[in-house]
């Protein structure tokens, strides 16, 4: 928690950041971002003439986050640049214990979407363009990158590596099974055994996979991170991407995560992993073995801390961890059934 000396400082820390750049501000804006008990990360729009700009740094939080940043700060700038899926890069620097970055996005508060009501702006037309730019995603390829760069864009944190995939979802299944003593939940000794079946024919079937660093992931593909200008989706937040060791699942992954977090309209969700599908079969052969895969992974990604933090005990919080079940149950059958 910050103190009040921190947070004055951090005051006076963002103030010169902004005053050197010549960029105006919202006061009331910083003064509740600074407000947060834990504050991480800031978020925070402003102006420089009549260009629109969006403002993120670190904030006292050790080096990890501050590494995290300064990748995402790298791939902006270039991926700007090469393919124009993300946004467009303005500066970066670092000032006392801040590390911080901008990008500029023309009337950028109207084109977020958030993961709440907003979320019904998406459509057929929206979703085409979010698997549009996860296709030029795709063709951003390893050795493109310069040489000098590329250590740094790699994310240790990579599940697409197999050994890692299946060692993150046990310790998720540990997590979750005194879930199994909660009547009102749907998680059930019965799901526990689907996912440890769904593990054993992972293994042989990912062992057919060629192994080998190709492509780019997003690492975090969500309806917040997306921003819509009027003929394509601009993806922001690149902090958790990596290069993908497996591919199928690397690109598995960005879809199953943006599938799960549209949970409160599962219509949308449906609609969405249809036509990502029809995309993905240019690429793989066996799209059905990643994208099952992905999802069972992103939704005990997502339904652990529901339960840890005891989200289920709302009704919305019961509605999300069920329904995020449900789905699990659906991929996991169907791949071992088969």
């Amino acid at each position: 928690m910050l103190t009040v000396p921190q947070r004055l400082a951090n005051r006076r820390l963002f103030a010169k950041i902004f005053k050197s750049q010549g960029w105006e501000w919202s006061q009331a804006q910083l003064e509740k971002n600074l407000a947060k008990p834990h504050l991480r990360s800031l978020y925070l729009p402003l102006k420089a003439g009549t260009r629109s700009l969006f403002f993120k740094s670190s904030v006292l939080f050790g080096k990890r986050i501050g590494r995290l940043l300064r990748k995402e700060a790298l791939l902006t700038e270039w991926l700007s640049e090469e393919s124009g899926i993300a946004p467009r890069f303005v500066a970066k620097g670092e000032t006392g214990l801040i590390f911080w970055f901008a990008w500029e996005l023309a009337d950028h508060l109207e084109g977020f979407v958030c993961e709440g009501e907003m979320v019904d702006q998406l459509d057929g037309e929206r979703f085409d363009q979010v698997i549009t730019g996860l296709d030029r995603l795709w063709s951003v390829r390893y050795e493109q990158l310069p040489i000098w760069r590329s250590r740094m864009v790699m994310c240790k944190e990579n599940y697409s590596r197999p050994d890692l995939f299946f060692r993150q979802t046990v310790l998720y299944l540990k997590i979750l099974r005194p879930a199994q003593r909660k009547p009102k939940l749907a998680w059930k000794r019965d799901t526990d055994q689907l996912v440890i079946d769904l593990l054993a024919i992972l293994r042989e079937r990912l062992k057919q996979q060629k192994p080998g660093i190709g492509h780019l992931a997003h690492g975090d593909l969500a309806p917040n991170n997306l921003y819509f200008l009027p003929e394509k989706a601009i993806f922001l937040d690149w902090e958790w991407s990596f290069w993908a060791v497996n591919n199928l699942i690397g690109w598995s992954l960005d879809v199953a995560n943006f599938y799960t977090r549209l949970w409160r309209r599962p219509e949308l969700a449906e609609a969405f992993l249809t036509r990502a599908v029809k995309v993905a079969e240019k690429h793989f052969e066996d799209v059905e073995l990643g994208v099952g895969s992905a999802m069972v992974f992103s939704v005990l990604q997502k339904i652990s801390p529901l339960y840890v933090k005891e989200a289920w005990k709302t009704k919305e919080g019961r509605f999300h961890f069920n329904w995020l079940v449900g789905v699990l149950e659906k991929y996991a059958r169907h791949l071992v059934d088969k």
